[in-house]
């Protein structure tokens, strides 16, 4: 049975998703560059070690900016008000937010917290 939420909810998500957008659309942006070097290295038959050097490089960029993009939306998320009462986490992450509606837990400290959004 999905649980009903505070209408603050509806807007803070609308602002947490535009924003995110935003985040990895920057992110794509900073990465993709690292993408062309490295095929145009590849293509220009560069030593090994440079074209695996970008590789790795590329990696990086890649997963270190997921990791950040994913701190930046739990930080706005409890900058919005949407953290939980109980242990202070974000209530609308990726797969937080599904687990919110279904279950009326907290995704981070899984304790039913449904009957002290509505205070």
């Amino acid at each position: 049975m999905p649980f009903t939420l505070p209408k603050r909810f509806n807007v803070s998500r609308r602002i947490l998703v535009r924003s995110h957008q935003h985040r990895v659309v920057i992110w794509f942006a900073i990465m993709i560059p690292f993408l062309v070097v490295g095929v145009v290295f590849d293509k220009l038959h560069v030593s090994l070690l440079l074209f695996w050097g970008f590789v790795i490089l590329t990696l990086l960029v890649g997963v270190f900016g997921m990791a950040y993009v994913i701190r930046l939306d739990k930080r706005q998320c409890v900058a919005l008000g949407l953290g939980c009462p109980l242990c202070g986490g974000a209530l609308l992450n990726r797969n937080g937010f599904n687990w919110l509606l279904i279950r009326g837990e907290c995704p981070c400290c899984k304790q039913s917290i449904i009957d002290k959004l509505s205070e």
